[in-house]
């Protein structure tokens, strides 16, 4: 399956280019295009321009820092490294690595290809096209496709498996190559399609690639989701089928409890951050089920009479109205809770568009429509002013 939006569906994004003058959506569509204007003028995005060399002396590889690692204060040289789960160590998050570099491309881009899939102007494809050739095509400026050293640990690893996460979002880089097809030379798309054929080769064979798969969190589940989308961009179905299936067998009877609570994220320091994370990739990847024709929605390995999915969204939806009652570890304090619902938000609309009107998700949406109305995602997955009220 080729050359049909893969994360994003296009008859969504076709009934949201219908309703762009719908109060829901105007605020989000306002958000894109000023996004993209000012897009317009930023510089192009390149592992070439972080100022750490990697291991291997070349800096078209790409480098990024454990986040939550920290120099030991004990030791004279501060290695090796601690972990301070959830503790964000500046030094992950500036231009000296890639990590940061890497998110304002895929959000940059995304922006831009949106855009102009909403509002028809080429200026917007025309520059989403050279973001694209920097970072994948140009000789002098494009990332070799591996992550031999993400996530490295001071004083303990040169790269980890661990750093796959660092590109999670390159699902959604691929619906903007779909976007822009017609767009991109025959030359430029041959050139993406073997960069994400010989990443593809390294994530389904390198010490790293495996070690991610391994993974019983949500590591294991972006794994997934970053291997069934590249398949099916590539076509290669049956070897994203076989990735989705492992999904459904693996993972899902593993990863929750029959209430819908994932043991996993909960003992982590931004719990509620995590358990919306794996949602994220879980959503993914049903998607991609969806395509291919491997239900993961509406599993039930527990036998509980409801879709597993449905009751663990639903259930995190429960306290975004009442987040007081978030019993679980939350570094920044349970009163951000309805700010990080812009984390959260794809996962919810997309479970409604699935499973239909709910009152934990029409009440959680009904706050985000106030929390974050600019968010894109209500462009991504269009819902209804209907769809936010309680009422029966």
């Amino acid at each position: 399956m080729k050359n049909s939006l893969i994360t994003w569906s296009e008859s969504n994004l076709t009934a949201a280019k219908t309703r762009l003058t719908d109060p829901l959506l105007v605020p989000a569509y306002k958000s894109l295009i000023a996004a993209a204007d000012q897009a317009l003028d930023c510089s192009s995005f390149s592992v070439t321009h972080k100022t750490t060399l990697p291991p291997s002396g070349d800096k078209h590889d790409y480098l990024s820092i454990a986040p939550y690692w920290w120099p030991n204060a004990s030791k004279p040289d501060g290695l090796p490294y601690i972990n301070r789960d959830g503790e964000f160590n500046p030094a992950s998050r500036d231009s000296s690595t890639d990590s940061i570099r890497f998110k304002e491309f895929t959000s940059t881009l995304e922006s831009l290809s949106l855009a102009y899939y909403f509002s028809d102007e080429q200026k917007y494809a025309d520059k989403a096209v050279t973001l694209l050739n920097a970072w994948f095509l140009d000789a002098e400026t494009l990332m070799h496709p591996h992550l031999e050293y993400g996530q490295g640990i001071a004083g303990v690893t040169t790269g980890r498996g661990i750093g796959l996460i660092d590109t999670r979002n390159i699902t959604t880089i691929i619906d903007s190559i779909i976007i822009l097809d017609h767009v991109l030379t025959k030359e430029q798309r041959r050139g993406l399609d073997d960069w994400f054929e010989q990443f593809l080769h390294w994530l389904s064979t390198s010490k790293n690639g495996l070690e991610e798969k391994n993974q019983m969190n949500n590591h294991g589940t972006f794994y997934d989701s970053q291997v069934a989308c590249i398949a099916i961009f590539l076509g290669k179905d049956d070897l994203a089928k076989d990735r989705i299936r492992d999904t459904l067998t693996s993972r899902l009877p593993e990863q929750f409890e029959a209430d819908g609570r994932q043991p996993k994220e909960l003992h982590r320091t931004r719990s509620f951050h995590y358990s919306s994370f794996n949602l994220t990739a879980y959503a993914r990847v049903a998607r991609y089920g969806h395509l291919l024709g491997v239900d993961l929605w509406h599993a039930d390995p527990n036998n509980t009479g409801s879709p597993m999915l449905k009751t663990a969204i639903t259930w995190l939806a429960s306290f975004i109205p009442k987040p007081e009652s978030w019993a679980y570890p939350e570094l920044t304090g349970v009163h951000v809770l309805p700010l990080a619902m812009d984390g959260a938000l794809p996962v919810f609309l997309q479970a409604l568009l699935e499973f239909g009107k709910d009152q934990d998700l029409s009440t959680a949406l009904g706050i985000a429509a106030k929390e974050v109305p600019e968010s894109r995602d209500w462009l991504i997955w269009p819902v209804t002013e209907a769809d936010l009220t309680t009422q029966a």
